[in-house]
C-alpha cells in the first residue's frame, strides 16, 4: 500500500487539453493559463540509433545526442563541483560562454556527477515561443527531494529569457526549502543580464558568481585541443565502424592545424574531427581551411536530401513505411524556415511550408507530405511536444547556416546562396505597419543576431535594412533578442534611435539591461552631434533614466545633477519652457537620492520639483500639468514616508490621488493604471502609518487596476503589479 506523503503537494494548471503539473514546486502562468516555464527531471541521455546518425553529420554534433564522451575542462568541472558543495544554503551561477563553447556539454557533465552523488537535479524549460510539452507519466514532475543532500536546478539559454521570467523562477518554491541546499546553474552567452538577475537575488540572500568559459588553450599540437580532437575523432569514427572505430580512425591527424583562433570552441573541435572521418568513409579529402568546415557540414546536408528524393522506390521508403517525396529545393526553404521558427504546431507549420512553396515547380505534393518528410529528417527532440520543425543542429550551424543561405556573402562558389531566401525571411517576420510580431520572432531575430556577428552581409544586406523597415521589430521580439542584437557593434545610430522610440516609456525589468546598453551607445552620439544645452540636458536625462533601471544607481545620479544643472540655466532664461523640464530632473534626482538613503537632499529635490510643478505655463496642456503634479506629489511623499513624516506623507499622496482620479473620470481607461500606482503609494503610505485595514483596501484597488491591464495584453509596469500581490499575499 502506497503512503501519502503530506509534505508533498501537486500544482495542476491545464490548458488547451494538456495539464501542466508538478510535484512540490510551483507553476508560474500567464493570463492566458499557459506556463511561463515547466520544470521536469534531469532525464539521461537516449541513445540514438547508429543508422540514423549516419545518414546526416550534423546529428552527431548535437550536444542533445552526447556521441563524445565528456573531454577536457576538468578544471571547470571541478570548480562547479566545489561551488556545488560550498557552505552556502542558496547558491546561483552564470556559466557564460560563446555558442559551441562546450557548455551545454558540461552542464551535462555536471548533472551527472550531481546524480551520482544523490543530488536532485531538475531542469527548466522556457515556454514563449517554444511548445511545451505535456508531462509524463515517468515521474519528471515529481520534484519532491526524498533525502537528497542537495537540489541542482540548470537553466539553459538563460540569457534568452525575459528577466522577469527569471525572478518568477527564481521565486519558486523548489528553491527555497530552508533545509535544502539549491544550487542554480544559468547556461548564457553574453552578461548583459546578469547584473539584474543578481539584484533581484539580494533579498533571498543567495550567494551569486560567475565563471566564463573561455576558449581551449592553444599550444603545438600535443595539447588539450589534440586529446580533444581524438577523442572527438574516435567517437565518431566507432559510429561508422562500431567494431573497430579506433582502429579505423587512428591514422587521421587534424585536416588542419588546430593551433589557429577558430579552435578555441570545442564546436570547431568536434567539426573538424567529424569531417575528417567522414570525408575518409566517403572517400573524398576534406577541406584544409576552417572556413570550410561549416560548407562541408552544410553540403552533406543538401546530399542526404537529394538522396533520400532520388533513390529508387524501394529504397526511398522510410522508417515509418512511407516514400520520402520531397525535392531538395523544396526540403532547403523548410529546413531554412525551421532554423528561423523553432519547433511549431503542425498546423502552422503546414501554413509556412505553403506559402514558402507556392508555385515553385519541384512541387507536386501537399504540405503536409513536406512537412512529414521534414520530421523524418529532422524528428522532434521530445515527441511529447508533439511539434515539427525541428531546426538544425547545433546552434551555431544553424546560424551560418541561415547567414549562406542568404545572398551576399563571399563562399558562393563552396556553398551558393538562395535567391528566395529574402522573401521567407520577411514573410516570416512581418514588418508591416499594422502586422503583428509572429511568436517565433525572438527566437529569429536571436539566430539573425547571433549570426550577424561573423557574417557581415547578414548584417548590412538583411538585417539592418529589414529593422529600418520596421524598428519595432527589435522589442517586439523581447529583451533577450534585443541584447543579442545590441552586441553587434555597427548598428547606425539612426537606427539605434529608431529601437529607441519602441521601448517602453517607463521602467521595464524585461528592456532595462539592453536599454542601458542602447542609451550609451547613442550618448556620445548625442552629445557629439549638437552644441545646445537643452539636448545636453536631455542626453543626461535619458541617459539617467537607462542607467537606473539597470541598478547603476551612482552613475544615473551623475547623470542625472549634470541635466538638473543644465536644466537649470535653461529655466533660468526661458522659464515657460524649461520649468517643466526642470521639474522632471529634480523628480528623478528625489527619486535617486531616495533610493540612495541620502534623505535630506531627497526630500529637498522632491519639494522643488512639486513646487515648480504647481507653477503654471501657457504652453503646456493643463491635464498634462496635473498628471506631471501627481507624479511630483507622489514622489516627494515617499521621502516623506521615509523620513518618519506620515501625515504630511499622507496629504501629499491624497492630493495626487484626488488629480488622477479627476483625469480618469474626465478621460475614461486613459490613466487607469497611473491611478493603479496612486493607489499603491497610498497603501505603503498607510502601511507605514500603522493603517492596515485602509493600506490592504488601497492596495487591493491597486491590483485591480493594474491587472485590469495586463488582462487586456497591454503593457504594465512588472514592479508595482507584484509589489501590490506581495503586499496582499502577505
Amino acid at each position: 500500500m502506497t503512503r501519502w506523503d503530506p509534505s508533498a503537494r501537486q500544482h495542476v494548471s491545464a490548458e488547451g487539453g494538456f495539464a501542466y503539473a508538478v510535484v512540490d514546486g510551483d507553476i508560474h502562468v500567464y493570463v492566458d493559463g499557459l506556463p511561463v516555464y515547466v520544470l521536469e527531471n534531469w532525464r539521461p541521455v537516449p541513445e540514438a540509433d547508429t543508422q540514423w546518425l549516419r545518414e546526416l553529420p550534423s546529428r552527431m554534433l548535437s550536444a542533445r545526442h552526447e556521441i563524445v564522451p565528456f573531454t577536457g575542462r576538468a578544471e571547470e568541472l571541478a570548480d562547479l563541483c566545489a561551488w556545488r558543495d560550498s557552505a552556502r544554503r542558496l547558491a546561483v551561477r552564470w556559466l557564460q560562454g560563446p555558442g559551441g563553447q562546450g557548455k551545454s556539454r558540461l552542464a551535462a557533465a555536471f548533472a551527472r556527477e550531481a546524480l551520482a552523488d544523490s543530488w536532485k537535479v531538475v531542469r527548466a524549460v522556457h515556454g514563449p515561443g517554444n511548445v511545451l510539452a505535456p508531462p509524463t507519466a515517468d515521474g519528471s514532475v515529481d520534484l519532491r527531494t526524498d533525502g537528497a543532500p542537495g537540489l541542482l536546478l540548470i537553466v539553459d539559454y538563460a540569457d534568452h529569457w525575459p528577466l522577469p521570467h527569471l525572478t518568477w523562477l527564481l521565486s519558486n518554491r523548489l528553491l527555497h526549502r530552508p533545509a535544502v541546499p539549491t544550487r542554480v546553474l544559468m547556461l548564457a552567452r553574453s552578461s548583459d543580464m546578469w547584473p539584474a538577475v543578481q539584484a533581484t537575488l539580494n533579498d533571498v540572500q543567495a550567494a551569486t558568481s560567475t565563471q566564463l568559459l573561455g576558449p581551449l588553450p592553444g599550444g603545438d599540437g600535443t595539447g588539450l585541443r589534440a586529446v580533444m580532437f581524438r577523442a572527438a575523432r574516435d567517437a565518431f569514427a566507432a559510429v561508422h565502424e562500431p567494431e573497430y572505430g579506433s582502429v579505423f580512425a587512428a591514422r587521421l591527424p587534424p585536416p588542419m592545424p588546430l593551433e589557429d583562433d577558430d579552435f578555441g570552441l570545442t564546436l570547431s573541435i568536434h567539426m573538424a574531427a567529424l569531417v575528417a572521418v567522414d570525408a575518409l568513409v566517403r572517400g573524398e579529402v576534406p577541406p584544409t581551411d576552417a572556413a570550410f568546415l561549416v560548407t562541408y557540414l552544410l553540403n552533406r546536408e543538401r546530399s542526404h536530401w537529394a538522396r533520400l528524393h532520388t533513390q529508387d522506390a524501394g529504397r526511398r521508403v522510410a522508417a515509418a513505411g512511407r516514400v520520402w517525396a520531397t525535392a531538395p529545393e523544396v526540403m532547403n526553404r523548410t529546413v531554412f524556415a525551421a532554423t528561423l521558427t523553432g519547433p511549431i504546431p503542425r498546423r502552422t507549420a503546414l501554413d509556412i511550408v505553403g506559402r514558402a512553396t507556392a508555385n515553385l515547380p519541384a512541387v507536386a505534393h501537399s504540405a503536409e507530405v513536406t512537412v512529414a518528410d521534414h520530421t523524418t529528417c529532422y524528428p522532434p527532440a521530445d515527441p511529447h511536444r508533439g511539434t515539427v520543425f525541428e531546426p538544425l543542429l547545433p546552434d551555431r550551424l544553424a546560424e551560418d547556416f541561415l547567414a549562406l543561405t542568404l545572398p551576399g556573402h563571399t563562399a558562393e562558389t563552396a556553398y551558393p546562396s538562395a535567391p528566395w531566401a529574402p522573401a521567407i525571411l520577411g514573410a516570416l517576420l512581418p514588418h508591416g505597419a499594422n502586422e503583428r510580431p509572429a511568436p517565433w520572432t525572438p527566437r529569429a531575430l536571436t539566430f539573425l543576431a547571433a549570426s550577424a556577428a561573423r557574417w557581415p552581409h547578414l548584417r548590412h544586406g538583411h538585417l539592418y535594412p529589414l529593422l529600418r523597415q520596421t524598428p519595432g521589430l527589435a522589442v517586439a521580439a523581447g529583451g533577450p533578442a534585443l541584447s543579442t542584437l545590441l552586441a553587434l557593434d555597427d548598428i547606425d545610430p539612426d537606427l539605434l534611435e529608431d529601437i529607441k522610440a519602441h521601448l517602453p516609456a517607463h521602467e521595464s525589468a524585461e528592456f532595462d539591461p539592453p536599454r542601458a546598453v542602447l542609451v550609451e551607445r547613442l550618448f556620445p552620439y548625442w552629445t557629439a552631434t549638437s552644441d545646445d544645452q537643452d539636448r545636453h540636458a536631455a542626453a543626461h536625462e535619458s541617459l539617467a533614466f537607462a542607467l537606473t533601471g539597470s541598478g547603476r544607481l551612482l552613475e544615473a545620479l551623475a547623470a542625472t545633477e549634470k541635466s538638473v544643472a543644465l536644466y537649470e540655466t535653461l529655466a533660468a532664461r526661458h522659464p515657460q519652457v524649461f520649468t517643466p523640464d526642470l521639474a522632471r530632473a529634480l523628480h528623478s534626482l528625489c527619486g535617486l537620492l531616495n533610493h540612495l538613503d541620502r534623505l535630506p537632499e531627497a526630500e529637498e529635490a522632491g519639494r522643488r520639483a512639486v513646487e515648480l510643478r504647481r507653477r503654471p505655463t501657457r504652453i503646456h496642456h493643463p491635464d498634462d500639468q496635473r498628471y506631471w503634479l501627481s507624479d511630483a506629489l507622489a514622489g516627494h511623499a515617499a521621502v516623506l514616508r521615509q523620513c518618519g513624516r506620515d501625515v504630511e506623507a499622507l496629504r501629499a499622496q491624497a492630493e495626487a490621488l484626488e488629480l488622477v482620479t479627476e483625469l480618469v473620470v474626465e478621460y475614461p481607461g486613459a490613466y487607469e493604471d497611473t491611478l493603479g500606482l496612486q493607489f499603491l503609494n497610498v497603501g505603503v503610505t498607510l502601511m507605514a502609518a500603522l493603517r492596515e485595514p485602509a493600506a490592504l483596501a488601497a492596495t487591493h484597488a491597486a491590483v485591480l487596476l493594474l491587472d485590469r491591464k495586463a488582462r487586456k495584453g497591454l503593457s504594465v509596469r512588472e514592479g508595482p503589479l507584484s509589489t501590490a500581490l506581495t503586499t496582499l499575499v502577505i
